[in-house]
């Protein structure tokens, strides 16, 4: 009989007649019903039993928990200390991306020629950016202090994202880089060290 009354509960539409004292938990009811299915649908599929058998268990456990007033309390209660637990993860997630977030550094501008002194390594880089105009040939050199098989480099690019440019050429094992410049505009240096160097970077432009 019980099994019955579940049953219909669940099939049937929720009315008045059905649910007399409970008009409120209406929707609830019906997304719960939603869920339940999809639920024993799932459990059939892996052969734990028939749709109906399953769904009818199912119905009968949560009539008698939501029946019993210090157990549904006990659950409203554990939703809410879920719900605060996870507001907190929250804000202290987002308090330390922002601490760890470090703003870009904006490239350093140069006026060629220049000679820069500097020391970089790890994850850091430091850009520069120089203005040329077209029909003008840019040279960019770096060495570095050696020590314990370090190693500075440097790229060139049309953006401070290192654009690749159609023009220039490498020499000297990457140290030194020429080009004719075919557009007035800004040309961005981007030097690197692993795993860290003590640099000294010139531009000339002529």
């Amino acid at each position: 009989m019980c099994q019955l009354i579940a049953a219909n509960c669940i099939c049937d539409p929720i009315t008045e007649t059905i649910w007399p004292i409970q008009s409120r938990r209406k929707s609830r009811w019906r997304r719960d019903e939603n869920a339940v299915w999809r639920w024993a649908e799932w459990l059939a599929a892996a052969g734990k039993g028939s749709v109906g058998d399953i769904r009818n268990d199912a119905i009968i456990v949560a009539l008698s928990i939501f029946d019993n007033e210090p157990a549904k309390d006990q659950m409203l209660q554990m939703r809410f200390t879920i719900i605060q637990s996870l507001r907190v993860a929250l804000v202290l997630g987002l308090l330390t991306a922002s601490a760890f977030a470090q703003p870009m550094p904006k490239p350093k501008r140069l006026h060629a020629p220049a000679t820069i002194r500097g020391l970089v390594g790890g994850e850091a880089n430091d850009t520069y950016v120089v203005h040329v105009r077209k029909g003008r040939q840019l040279t960019v050199e770096i060495s570095w202090k050696k020590e314990d098989d370090n190693k500075a480099s440097f790229g060139m690019g049309a953006s401070k994202d290192l654009e690749p440019l159609s023009f220039g050429k490498e020499s000297n094992g990457g140290r030194k880089w020429v080009g004719k410049v075919p557009k007035t505009g800004d040309y961005f240096i981007e030097v690197v060290a692993h795993p860290r160097a003590h640099y000294v970077l010139k531009v000339r432009v002529k």
